[in-house]
C-alpha cells in the first residue's frame, strides 16, 4: 500500500481542470469544491460543442471532467477523441450507466468513470 502521508503537512499541488457540465447547479457545486481544495477550474459556456473544445484545447488544463450528456448542445462524446489526443486526462462523469456507453469512452482513452448517482 502506497503512504500518500499526511496531506495538512504536504498539501498536494494544484491541478488545473476543466470542468464540462450542463447542470448549473452540479457544475457550480464541483467548481466550488475543486477550488476550496486549491485547484484552478475552468468552466466553458456551453454554447456549442466545437466552441467547447476550442476554449479547453486552447487553455490546456491537466484534467477534463466531461459530462455526456451536455443538454442542447449535443453530446459529450463528441469531444472526447479530440481532448484525450490533446494530452488533457479526460475523467467523464455521467449518469449514463449504458455499458456500450461506457466501453466507447474507455476505448477512447479517458482516464476513468464517474457515475453520478442520487
Amino acid at each position: 500500500m502506497v503512504d500518500m502521508g499526511d496531506t495538512r503537512t504536504h498539501p498536494r499541488s494544484p491541478v488545473f481542470i476543466a470542468l464540462i457540465e450542463d447542470h448549473l447547479m452540479l457544475g457550480q457545486a464541483l467548481a466550488a469544491s475543486l477550488r476550496a481544495e486549491g485547484h484552478q477550474v475552468l468552466v466553458p459556456e456551453l454554447t456549442s460543442v466545437a466552441s467547447v473544445l476550442r476554449v479547453v484545447l486552447e487553455a490546456e488544463p491537466q484534467v477534463t471532467l466531461l459530462d455526456l450528456g451536455l443538454g442542447a448542445i449535443g453530446s459529450g462524446e463528441e469531444l472526447l477523441g479530440p481532448l484525450v489526443a490533446s494530452g488533457t486526462s479526460v475523467l467523464v462523469v455521467s449518469a449514463a450507466t449504458d455499458d456500450v456507453v461506457v466501453g466507447r469512452c474507455l476505448a477512447a482513452g479517458v482516464a476513468g468513470w464517474v457515475p453520478k448517482r442520487a
